[in-house]
């Protein structure tokens, strides 16, 4: 759950550190939702903070197991999957297995406008 969590952070990611991000340039940065959101990123950071290696690793192969698993993986044809970083959950399993089974294999590529790009890939080398 933590890195799932862990996750979401990455997606909606926001420099905490950054006292200009709160100007008055863009007060939807201090609405109440937006600092709540800050807030819940700041404990959820400190929470994968103490997450271990080997407990990554273990969450990263439950959760390949199920998606590997699932319905839905086993009768899709496209599939769409980050490469991960550090800290995230450990997808080149799933993306090694997708590809073994002729699947056609997108990654997400972020542009400079800030926009996802998916890529195709019909190679384990992403």
């Amino acid at each position: 759950m933590e890195v799932v969590l862990h996750r979401l952070l990455h997606l909606n990611r926001v420099c905490l550190n950054s006292s200009k991000m709160a100007s008055a340039a863009k007060p939807w940065l201090t609405d109440p939702i937006s600092l709540q959101k800050k807030e819940l990123r700041k404990e959820i950071a400190a929470k994968l903070a103490h997450v271990t290696a080997e407990e990554a690793e273990r969450q990263s192969a439950l959760v390949a197991e199920k998606v590997l698993s699932s319905a839905w993986f086993k009768n899709a044809k496209r599939v769409s999957v980050y490469t991960h970083t550090a800290g995230e959950i450990q997808t080149a399993k799933i993306i090694e297995e997708s590809l073994k089974a002729g699947k056609h294999v997108f990654i997400p590529k972020s542009t400079h406008e800030g926009k996802i790009d998916p890529k195709y890939s019909n190679s384990t080398d992403v």
